[in-house]
């Protein structure tokens, strides 16, 4: 995708999900090694802060053409979601993996609800 259409998909899913409500801002980043194993194998990441509802999704200049509808709907989960990780990290007893695993059960959250969205867009548009 280009620039201007990953910027036009991320107002229309922001539309669709509910999310106007959000600050959502986006920058093009070229990433080092050293942010890739931040970021994973993703070609996008999200920092939010849900009490103040604004968000920055950073896509990888390197792979914007990999990006799609459901890595933009993927990342703009993670706003909605992110509420819970304080409900996980409240409640999780094993300090030692209570961060590891609240990352693990948002990612899975995120993940399923990303699946289920693009399933009901695609049966939208048949």
């Amino acid at each position: 995708m280009t620039r201007k259409r990953i910027i036009n998909r991320v107002a229309y899913w922001q539309n669709r999900l509910g999310l106007l409500n959000w600050d959502i801002f986006i920058k093009f980043e070229k990433v080092s090694f050293k942010k890739h194993e931040e970021w994973g194998d993703g070609v996008a990441k999200v920092d939010t802060n849900s009490e103040y509802k604004f968000a920055t999704i950073r896509f990888d200049t390197l792979q914007t053409k990999a990006v799609d509808d459901a890595i933009i709907i993927h990342e703009l989960l993670h706003c909605l979601i992110s509420p819970l990780m304080g409900m996980i990290l409240a409640n999780f007893k094993s300090e030692d993996k209570k961060r590891e695993w609240a990352d693990y059960f948002h990612e899975q959250i995120v993940s399923e609800l990303e699946r289920i969205i693009i399933r009901i867009n695609r049966r939208k548009n048949d």
